[in-house]
Parts: C-alpha cells; sequence; structure tokens
C-alpha cells in the first residue's frame, strides 16, 4: 500500500523536522510503536514483522484517544517504505535517547581510568556466580 494521498505531506514533514531533531517521539508500552502528540490528536507508527517480511503502519489519534484513520506500508512500494522505515528509525533513536546514550558511552570509552561496573541485585550485592 502507498501512502495516502492526505497523508504525504504530514509524513514527509515529520520525516524532515525529525531529521532536524525538531520532533520529540515518544515510547508507548509496546516497544515497537513510538508515538507524537499533537495539540489535539497524535500519530503512532508502528513496525510489524515476521520471518518474511517487515511491515509499518501509521495510525492516527483523534482528541478523545480514539483511533480515526490508518494505514500501512510494505515493501512492495519501495519509496514509501523507504520514507516510512527511515521515520520509524528516527522515531525510535528519539523516544528511546539511543543518540544521547551513544555519545555518553563514547566519553566514558575516551576519559581516563576504568569504564564498566558489574550489574547488581536488586539486595544491592553483585552477582558474579553463573548460578
Amino acid at each position: 500500500m502507498n501512502i495516502p494521498e492526505i497523508y504525504i505531506n504530514v509524513i514527509k514533514g515529520l520525516l524532515q523536522k525529525s531529521v532536524s531533531k525538531e520532533v520529540i517521539w515518544d515510547i508507548t508500552t509496546d516497544a515497537n510503536i513510538f508515538v507524537v502528540y499533537f495539540k489535539d490528536s497524535s500519530l503512532t507508527l508502528r513496525q510489524h514483522s515476521n520471518q518474511n517480511e517487515t511491515w509499518y503502519s501509521v495510525n492516527i489519534i483523534d482528541y478523545k484517544g480514539d483511533e480515526i484513520d490508518s494505514f500501512w506500508i510494505d515493501s512492495e512500494t519501495i519509496d514509501d517504505y523507504s520514507i516510512i522505515s527511515e521515520l520509524f528509525s528516527i522515531a525510535r533513536r528519539s523516544a528511546l535517547a539511543i543518540d544521547n546514550t551513544v555519545q555518553n558511552m563514547l566519553s566514558e570509552i575516551n576519559s581516563k581510568g576504568i569504564i564498566g561496573n558489574k550489574k547488581k541485585n536488586n539486595d544491592g550485592f553483585t552477582d558474579d556466580i553463573p548460578f
């Protein structure tokens, strides 16, 4: 399926603003769904996959929280798939603060001294025994 005509400028605008880091993407309870909240609506972007393919769905939510429209994009529409796939990747990186995390890791790596810690159990003790 293609991006419906009514949404082409919305998706391309979101992509352009997302590339410029001018969109606040948020996480949801599902690790494959990211959301951007507008004043009176929201848009969710979800990645689906099975053994053979990956596709994306876009849902439009109104001010009451009701889904009022949706569409999906699969790899058969190469140009639209490429746009949605890039948008999803940027949304994921933004919502999960991946770029910040990587920069923090690099800062530690480039600093002097030892880096890394052992993971602690809930009781505060380090568990270094693998059984």
